[in-house]
């Protein structure tokens, strides 16, 4: 089973009040939903035993933003999470499993921009925009072939 702390729903809470959002409870929701879809990656991984090559917490990170742009909420959790970058710690360190606050935005908005080739994105992702779209479709294919062969 999957849980998400209340106290953690909390924390997401306030922090997302004080970012100035244009739609915090879409925000706050998109973000949430993104937590607990790649929790669920983790657990497919798990369950399923998936094989992934390359870091777990990067490719459940894959996982939780494909199911937010079927959502049609990737853009909202970005929104938020780059503002957030601005007031939170990004005390990861260096050999930690999870990518720091900024690697991760910059995957997930790759991801975005893969998805619906944002111009607005482009100019964030400078030279790696020229690879979204590949790496949009390699993760979008990679989940779709793991989840439909290992049953």
């Amino acid at each position: 089973s999957i849980i998400i702390c209340q106290e953690f729903i909390r924390y997401i809470e306030e922090k997302y009040k004080e970012l100035n959002l244009s739609d915090y409870a879409k925000s706050r929701d998109a973000t949430i939903l993104f937590i607990l879809y790649h929790e669920i990656a983790h657990m497919f991984i798990d369950v399923k035993n998936l094989p992934v090559v390359g870091n777990e917490e990067i490719a459940s990170d894959q996982f939780a933003a494909l199911m937010l742009l079927e959502d049609e909420l990737l853009d909202e959790h970005l929104e938020a999470y780059k503002k957030l970058i601005d007031v939170v710690d990004d005390n990861v360190p260096a050999w930690d499993e999870h990518p720091s606050y900024k690697q991760q935005y910059y995957n997930l908005a790759c991801l975005l921009y893969g998805y619906d080739n944002d111009d607005t994105l482009a100019k964030e992702l400078h030279s790696r925009a020229d690879r979204c779209n590949y790496e949009y479709n390699n993760a979008k294919e990679g989940w779709f072939t793991l989840l439909n062969n290992y049953e």
